[in-house]
């Protein structure tokens, strides 16, 4: 059954994603202690945020538990964008160079070390039956 992007069904899918794709790709799992959130610019409401430690999520729920100040990252894109780097349609390191995945906020210096685990998340939210 397909849920809303970024729903709380939607964010306990996710987890799982990340414990199949990120945990396994993280350079450094043991500083990976972050805030991220991710939204999709053009629904209103349509915000989820995560808190790993360590690299493993604690975790992930819609809507804003944390203020931006708080977040490590924000990353932004429109729903059809979204949609397009889940169905494989739209490179994720494409997207975030030409700000189609929009990096509000975070360290590059981390975004470019843990790339693998980054792409690899964005790429695999594909898995998550969302209605688009």
């Amino acid at each position: 059954m397909a849920v809303e992007l970024f729903s709380q069904e939607w964010c306990e899918q996710a987890k799982d994603v990340w414990a199949d794709v990120v945990v396994p790709n993280l350079v450094d799992p043991d500083n990976y202690n972050y805030v991220v959130e991710f939204r999709a610019v053009d629904i209103d409401g349509a915000v989820c945020q995560l808190k790993a430690t360590k690299g493993v999520v604690e975790d992930w729920f819609t809507g804003k538990k944390y203020s931006d100040e708080e977040a490590t990252f924000l990353i932004d894109a429109t729903k059809d964008i979204w949609h397009k780097v889940a169905d494989g349609k739209l490179d994720p390191v494409g997207a975030v160079a030409s700000k189609r995945v929009h990096l509000r906020k975070g360290p590059m210096p981390v975004v470019i070390k843990e790339s693998k685990a980054f792409t690899g998340l964005l790429e695999s939210f594909g898995r998550i039956p969302t209605e688009w």
